[in-house]
């Protein structure tokens, strides 16, 4: 593994100066060869160099602007040939202008995924701020060096704000070390790519979700990965996919082992959490009505769900199968009529997703510690 270090690429420098007077952009549009102006887009004049290449953004005011630059070296050659040109035209500019670095936008890459979650909550919810629904990316605000860094779950950064190129050197280094601090760096496994079919057969060194809900790394094998990785992959469906995900987790956690055992496991818990729901939802409409009838209308959704997850039936097919057999098992069990059955079902539904969001966040807030999932692991797996 190199050092992140040794991946810091400068992308873009932007730098000001100015010459001290006004200028009359219009006409030093039409004498500067290849001078772009549009007041009604822009206010300022942009004029480009090629070698080394930037651009120069110049204002009515005198202030100048350059962007696009990869280096500060290439940000002073560049407005040495602005000014050259402005002094072709008649308009005077001191030898030395001074120049002013005012952002030095740098990338880097850490090698390791991460797990943005935790990193939100593990380096202080002042200095973060993270909304996957708006950005993928976290924007973590460091105070020296004074820059901002955005980190992505693939382990890109891009670091902005920096006045000097050892700005990003010192960003990289206290953001890694933080992140070793709290154990939220995990080693890349290609073996977590949605090609990849043999879950079970993954091991890496520890064990951040990324952003997009899919395990990156586990020391667990089996129906502890699979149970994670398959229902997360079909959160966006929503009914009961949240639960299973935590009765997968409890199962496996509590008999120590993996395979047909956790998933009976989730099956009766996940049959359990279905025959609550379902009671809440046919008071809700029918009043008082035996527990027992609920019973049986667990069983049909719980097994078609956890069954399509283990067989890898794609979730678009589970859910509405689940929901027929839920139809099913409510018209029978409270002999009502078909209408009233759809509507305890359109109930049982809503139930299901709000109870089950609250157990899918309370596992992800525990999977996010670091190292959770190591020391439940270890009782279940030998290292390799």
């Amino acid at each position: 593994m190199s050092d992140p270090k040794d991946t810091i690429n400068i992308e873009n420098v932007v730098a000001s100066t100015g010459i001290g007077q006004e200028l009359e952009l219009q006409s030093v549009a039409m004498d500067l060869e290849g001078a772009d102006y549009d007041p009604e887009q822009f206010p300022g004049l942009v004029y480009r160099t090629q070698n080394p290449k930037s651009a120069a953004l110049i204002f009515r005011s005198g202030k100048i602007v350059c962007t696009g630059a990869k280096s500060t070296d290439d940000v002073h050659e560049s407005l040495e040939i602005v000014f050259e040109e402005l002094r072709d035209l008649r308009i005077p500019v001191e030898a030395s202008p001074d120049i002013t670095v005012q952002n030095i936008v740098t990338s880097a890459d850490l090698g390791k995924n991460l797990n943005l979650n935790a990193i939100a909550i593990g380096l202080g919810l002042e200095n973060i701020e993270y909304e996957p629904e708006q950005f993928p990316g976290l924007v973590y605000r460091l105070e020296d060096p004074d820059v901002v860094a955005l980190l992505f779950g693939s382990g890109k950064l891009v670091i902005t704000g920096g006045k000097e190129p050892s700005d990003a050197h010192e960003a990289v280094d206290m953001i890694t070390g933080r992140l070793d601090e709290l154990g939220l760096l995990a080693w890349r496994s290609s073996c977590f790519d949605p090609a990849f079919s043999d879950v079970s057969t993954c091991r890496v060194a520890s064990s951040p979700w990324e952003t997009q809900g899919l395990l990156q790394a586990s020391e667990c094998e089996g129906s502890f990965t699979r149970h994670i990785r398959v229902a997360f992959e079909s959160r966006h469906v929503g009914w009961g996919m949240s639960v299973q995900t935590a009765a997968g987790l409890v199962a496996t956690a509590a008999t120590g082992t993996a395979g047909p055992v956790a998933t009976a496991g989730t099956l009766v818990l996940f049959a359990v959490f279905i025959s609550v729901t379902a009671h809440l939802a046919a008071r809700n409409v029918l009043g008082d009505v035996p527990f027992r009838r609920a019973l049986v209308v667990g069983i049909g959704p719980s097994t078609v769900a956890v069954a399509g997850t283990a067989l890898g039936v794609p979730a678009l097919v589970t859910l509405p199968t689940a929901v027929l057999v839920d139809w099913i098992g409510i018209y029978r069990s409270y002999d009502g009529s078909r209408g009233l059955a759809v509507y305890i079902v359109l109930i049982h539904f809503v139930i299901s997703i709000l109870i089950g969001t609250v157990f899918v966040s309370v596992a992800l807030l525990l999977a996010s510690r670091p190292g959770w999932i190591n020391k439940s692991c270890s009782r279940l797996v030998s290292p390799p």
